[in-house]
């Protein structure tokens, strides 16, 4: 076989084949060479021995090496996690940026599981994260990022999805974590998506041919995939004030959804350069008109937008007014003085007509405005809103504004998520400062059992408490016949009852006959039995718009405490009397029918200002 190759023919083999073609040289040349030993002498035969041992040598050397390097070609090294994602249901969707693979498990009904798993040639550090999105009217997808640890290696790691408190419970072993949801920030630097295994999904930012299309982008900000949105904010990003014209075009159409809405509106607040004179009055007036979009999330993008004064004076007023009128706007915070923080503030004023007359970012929080027209009719019932980033949003109406004196308003801005501050309301200052509210929650025990339950429900159940000041401070402010009506209180009735909204007490019957006898605070409600099992009486205060005190008397249960014959009483508080609100703040208003005394705190605050009644000051702020 040597002697019909070549060294040319071998040098090509070599060059062609690599080792495996050295290994057969090696084998079938160099071998035979080396055991020639005929016509040696004894020392050329030792010496061709040691040649021979050492081309066994490399043989079996580069055999071991042929044999490594097919091993780790044909089967690589592989670090793998395994996991699911369960209890999700239709039509929520799941996506990620990161190297992983992602599977749908379907089960019964609309309910899936997912199966995730992460394969690198190397063990990852770090941490992945997913994007949640509930459905196609969610408009701000949740990311969950998951600590990669090494006995993830081991195993499968099980996640678990609860939709009331949107937390993820991460079991593997005998370990728990959980993991907490956030907000997709509204710019992301554009970056490559790993596109998952077993998807056909089509990225907006893979590779194109051509520059992309900024309309054909904007439909990608509509998309369910939440990456897809994402990819196309970060392509119109990268694109700049070009694409101004297409994103205006969504604020310029009354159709353009929710969802459109907001990506658009993120896509500004990510371009950087963007300037005032890239918009048109006409976009620029449209944009202003989202300060009051029904969406909380679109609001704050709008009042970002607007502390970069990329967006100015809202909307060209329309005064055709035969004189002007002027009002003033104090903006208060949770600590009930003037609010402190100086945030922007969009402040907007919105006539009968439905105009908006005025619309501004600003930093003080008193406003002076001037000039505002006057129709001498109904047109001059005016709307007043105030919002912030991080704040709800408030407002109030109707102002009736006339030429003259400005017209004074006062409102109430309450971060969001703020806690309560009981600083003041300690057990020894309430004992100390408010003797009336120090005698009722005293009553019934030793005043080292009353403190102990009292300063349990602080630490327990910090909104019923709140709730429970609220209420007994506007029942101290409410003036009848004979004095205010928290003396009338008697005993509260510590139990379940308790809660957030409304409590129970043993009243003076005297109460319920100053309401039945000309209380002017108060009308009657007609069959109190209806909602309230039991009640034979109830009765509403009508001194202020919004907040209500209700007063729902069970006279058939009795009691005689300090010689003082009482009855039973339940003492609650209503959002608003009516349906013609006068006091417009933001809020989902209730949780399982229970007023929030957030909202209640703002809202008798705000509307006894206006009614010019006792001031409204619990022991107790909200910063």
């Amino acid at each position: 076989m040597a002697a019909a190759i070549t060294p040319d023919r071998w040098v090509g083999l070599l060059t062609d084949y690599g080792p495996m073609a050295l290994f057969v040289f090696m084998v079938f040349v160099l071998w035979q060479i080396a055991a020639r030993n005929k016509g040696l002498t004894g020392q050329q035969k030792k010496i061709q021995a040691v040649a021979l041992s050492g081309v066994w040598v490399s043989i079996f050397i580069l055999a071991v090496m042929i044999v490594i390097v097919y091993f780790r070609t044909k089967f690589p090294t592989e670090y793998q996690i395994r996991g699911y994602i369960h209890n999700l249901e239709d039509p929520a969707t799941v996506t990620t940026r990161d190297n992983l693979f992602l599977r749908v498990k379907y089960g019964a009904y609309k309910d899936f599981d997912y199966e995730w798993r992460i394969i690198s040639p190397q063990r990852v550090e770090g941490k992945v994260a997913f994007l949640l999105q509930n459905g196609p009217a969610d408009h701000t997808p949740h990311k969950y990022e998951i600590p990669i640890r090494d006995d993830f290696y081991q195993g499968i790691v099980d996640i678990t999805y609860d939709p009331p408190s949107g937390k993820m419970k991460l079991v593997h072993g005998s370990e728990e974590e959980t993991l907490e949801p956030k907000v997709e920030e509204a710019a992301v630097p554009a970056q490559p998506i790993q596109k998952p295994f077993w998807s056909d999904t089509v990225y907006a930012s893979e590779p194109q041919s051509k520059p992309p299309d900024p309309s054909l982008l904007i439909g990608a900000l509509e998309a369910n995939d939440p990456i897809i949105r994402e990819n196309a904010r970060a392509q119109l990003i990268a694109i700049g004030s070009k694409g101004v014209p297409n994103l205006e075009q969504v604020f310029l159409n009354a159709s353009s959804s929710a969802r459109l809405r907001l990506e658009a509106i993120r896509t500004l607040n990510g371009i950087t350069s963007l300037q005032n004179k890239d918009l048109t009055a006409e976009g620029n007036c449209a944009i202003a008109k989202l300060a009051s979009d029904p969406y909380k999330a679109i609001r704050d993008q709008v009042s970002q937008l607007a502390g970069k004064k990329v967006i100015r004076g809202g909307c060209p007023q329309k005064t055709g007014g035969r004189s002007s009128a002027g009002l003033v706007i104090n903006v208060y915070d949770g600590t009930r003085h003037l609010l402190r923080q100086n945030p922007q503030l969009l402040v907007r004023a919105i006539d009968g007509n439905q105009t908006e007359v005025f619309s501004d970012v600003l930093k003080s929080p008193v406003v002076l405005l001037q000039g505002l027209p006057f129709y001498d009719n109904l047109a001059d019932n005016y709307t007043v809103m105030v919002a912030a980033q991080g704040y709800l949003q408030t407002g109030i109406a109707p102002v009736h504004l006339s030429p003259g004196k400005p017209q004074v308003v006062d409102l109430m801005l309450l971060p969001v998520d703020a806690p309560f501050n009981f600083g003041s309301a300690s057990w020894e200052n309430i004992k100390k400062a408010h003797p009336q509210l120090f005698k009722l929650l005293a009553s019934g025990a030793t005043e080292a059992v009353a403190k102990t339950r009292y300063e349990e429900l602080m630490m327990n159940k910090p909104t019923s408490l709140a709730s429970l000041l609220n209420l007994t401070t506007a029942v101290g402010t409410i003036a009848l016949p004979a004095g205010n009506a928290l003396p009338y209180l008697k005993e509260l009735v510590w139990d379940d009852m308790l809660t957030q909204g409304r409590f129970f007490a043993y009243a003076d019957q005297a109460l319920a006959q100053q309401l039945k006898h000309g209380a002017e605070s108060f009308a009657p409600e007609p069959v109190p039995g209806l909602f309230h099992p039991g009640a034979t009486s109830s009765y509403r205060e009508t001194q202020v718009g919004e907040a209500n005190v209700k007063l729902i008397f069970y006279e058939n249960d009795k009691r005689v405490l300090d010689g003082v014959n009482c009855i039973k009483v339940e003492v609650n508080m209503d959002y608003r009397k009516d349906l013609s609100a006068h006091v417009l703040v933001e809020s989902s208003l209730s949780v399982r029918g229970l007023a929030d005394p957030k909202i209640i705190y703002l809202l008798r605050w705000m509307a006894g200002r206006r009614a010019g009644i006792a001031p409204f000051e619990p022991p107790y702020t909200i910063n």
